[in-house]
C-alpha cells in the first residue's frame, strides 16, 4: 500500500511511466501487424493478438520453450489469442525478433512437409506405374 500511496504522491515519475507503456505498446502494436498479427484495441499496459496462420497454444508453447512468457487462455472464444503484457523496448523487441523466428522456422517445417507430401506422392505414383507395367506384362504372357 504504501508503494501505491508513493507512486500516486510522485505524479511526474507516474507520467512518465504511462507514457513509456505507451509508447512500448504503439511500438509493439505496429511492429506485431508487420508480422501478420491482429489485436484488439488496448488501452492498458498488455496487448491481446492472434496470428491468422497460427493457434494461440502454439504460439504460447514456442514463446515459453525459448523463455518468453506471455498468456494464453484455453476458452473457446479466446483460445486464438495471447496476452502480452507491455514490457521495456527491449523486451518487446527480444519478443518480436523470436516470433519472427518462429514464424519463419514454421513457414520453413509447412514448406518440408509439402515437399516430402509432393515426394511420398511421386513414390506411390511410380509405384503404382511400375506395378501397372508388371500387370500389363503378366497378362500379355498369357
Amino acid at each position: 500500500m504504501a508503494a501505491g500511496i508513493g507512486v500516486m504522491e510522485d505524479e511526474a515519475y507516474t507520467r512518465a511511466n504511462c507514457r513509456t507503456i505507451m509508447d512500448n505498446r504503439a511500438y509493439a502494436a505496429a511492429e506485431l501487424t508487420k508480422l501478420g498479427f491482429v489485436m484488439t484495441d488496448s488501452m492498458t499496459n498488455f496487448l491481446f493478438v492472434r496470428h491468422p496462420d497460427v493457434d494461440g497454444g502454439e504460439i504460447y508453447r514456442a514463446l515459453k520453450a525459448r523463455g518468453i512468457l506471455v498468456r494464453h487462455f484455453d476458452g473457446e472464444r479466446i483460445a486464438a489469442y495471447n496476452r502480452i503484457t507491455v514490457g521495456t523496448k527491449e523486451q518487446m523487441d527480444t519478443l518480436i525478433k523470436t516470433l519472427r523466428i518462429i514464424l519463419e522456422e514454421r513457414k520453413c517445417t509447412r514448406r518440408i512437409t509439402k515437399v516430402s507430401v509432393s515426394r511420398e506422392n511421386l513414390a506411390n505414383a511410380k509405384m503404382y506405374a511400375e506395378h501397372s507395367v508388371r500387370l500389363r506384362m503378366c497378362t500379355h504372357r498369357s
